[in-house]
């Protein structure tokens, strides 16, 4: 069965080791203070009912660089990238298990677009939200 702090924490874990030029958040902010990061949310979707014993859930991972940086969407595409230093999808297929604590992983799928980050009119950043399935 899923146990979603665990699961949650592995995934930040992983994603943390990416670079330290991007901030990855273990407790999810109010509003993002340094840009670019990688926020990990509790999953959108647990499925209970996958196989006795197992459970299948859908995490959602944000990653938010700053639009005025004119690195930004350089850094970007590199997170969005399916191979390379800054990857997403490869700090996280890597090890589809999360070091034990799953039993598969896999990223479904990547959506980007611009993000409200505050509550002035310069508070946007642009993104992509990725979706890591893990079965346990």
């Amino acid at each position: 069965m899923i146990d979603v702090p665990v699961v949650r924490e592995a995934i930040v874990a992983k994603l943390g080791a990416i670079s330290n030029r991007i901030t990855t958040y273990r407790v999810i902010p109010h509003a993002p203070v340094q840009l670019p990061c990688l926020l990990t949310y509790p999953p959108d979707t647990i499925d209970f009912r996958v196989a006795k014993g197992t459970s299948q859930a859908v995490f959602p991972v944000l990653a938010l660089v700053g639009p005025q940086d004119p690195t930004a969407q350089a850094v970007l595409e590199a997170l969005m990238s399916a191979t390379g230093s800054l990857s997403v999808y490869a700090a996280l297929t890597a090890d589809r298990t999360l070091s034990g604590k799953v039993s598969n992983l896999r990223l479904l799928d990547m959506t980007s677009g611009a993000y409200s980050i505050g509550v002035g009119p310069d508070d946007n950043a642009i993104g992509a939200e990725f979706r890591v399935e893990v079965l346990a």
